[in-house]
């Protein structure tokens, strides 16, 4: 079930990362066209896309592992763990 999951998410990262350098690609092309520096703009937006590809079918994506550490008492003067003076009785 791990193993299917890391390849599930391999797959998802690596799909996103084309999607998001075909649209950078266009994104560039769009912005360039209007400057007489067109064709280097293109050039650059091109070689900055495969290489974005390269590296995302390149890389070994998975899961980061980390584990977060809260301080002791990191909500205690949060409205949503203790109850708002309005709501106590004045009894």
């Amino acid at each position: 079930m791990a193993a299917a999951c890391l390849d599930l998410t391999r797959s998802l990262r690596r799909r996103g990362a084309i999607v998001l350098a075909a649209f950078a690609l266009v994104w560039a092309l769009a912005g360039g066209s209007g400057t007489p520096a067109a064709l280097p703009v293109g050039v650059v937006a091109a070689l900055v896309s495969a290489g974005a590809v390269v590296v995302a079918f390149r890389g070994t994506a998975g899961p980061v592992r980390r584990t977060v550490r809260l301080p002791e008492k990191w909500n205690r003067g949060s409205v949503w763990s203790t109850r708002p003076k309005w709501s106590r009785s004045s009894r």
